[in-house]
């Protein structure tokens, strides 16, 4: 392998930036309002994660010589490092926001779902801290 981590920490990135994405689409389909601009950091998050994933697994699959790709570690590392920051960065954001949301209790009152997907977000938080961290570890390795 030779590329400063080892098998088990790409498999925690990966799962990292997984689960990361998945309650990002969780918390987004939750309270999904086109006018709720917390709403919308929540599914640019998701997606930004999402292909903070692919290229952790074409990472992983390239190291075990599942595929050919001619590109340095440093690229995957770098590439990791700024999707996983900006999922990260939106994420945060949205929690912001849904931290205002919830604040409101007439809002909260008419919209109860609001809290489902403040659970959501807040479970995803931790993932996109651990996804960064995986990432900048990678990156200062190489």
């Amino acid at each position: 392998m030779g590329t400063g981590e080892s098998k088990p920490l790409k498999i925690i990135g990966i799962a990292s930036a997984g689960w990361a994405s998945l309650f990002d689409l969780l918390a987004a389909c939750i309270l999904f309002h086109p006018d709720a601009w917390a709403t919308e950091m929540t599914l640019v998050a998701f997606v930004i994660a999402g292909l903070c994933t692919v290229i952790r697994t074409i990472e992983y699959f390239k190291d075990i010589d599942r595929i050919s790709i001619s590109l340095s570690p440093k690229t995957f590392a770098r590439s990791a490092l700024i999707t996983a920051g900006a999922a990260g960065i939106l994420a945060l954001t949205a929690f912001i926001g849904y931290s205002v949301e919830i604040s409101d209790s007439q809002k909260l009152m008419k919209h109860s779902t609001v809290t489902g997907s403040y659970v959501c977000l807040t479970l995803s938080l931790p993932a996109h801290v651990q996804n960064v961290g995986l990432a900048f570890i990678r990156v200062r390795n190489l």
